[in-house]
């Protein structure tokens, strides 16, 4: 992804800032938020594979499905 950016410099030249354009903002953005969904995925994913190895080892009982559903 190529971007048209623009600097912003102080008195001495040094960039303070970086503007782009609205429509590759919402692009970053749209891209930040399936980042975020998968990440989020694949943490329950794995907290639910932690979980059903405990109840296949006996270290936890498995749930009644009405009280899953209860708790969704």
């Amino acid at each position: 992804m190529t971007f048209n950016l623009q600097y912003l410099s102080d008195s001495l030249g040094r960039h303070t800032a970086v503007q782009i354009p609205y429509r590759d903002w919402k692009a970053i953005e749209k891209t930040l938020e399936q980042a975020e969904f998968k990440t989020k995925l694949a943490k329950e994913l794995r907290e639910a594979f932690t979980e059903v190895q405990k109840i296949e080892s006996g270290k936890v009982k498995p749930k009644k499905a009405e009280d899953f559903l209860r708790e969704l």
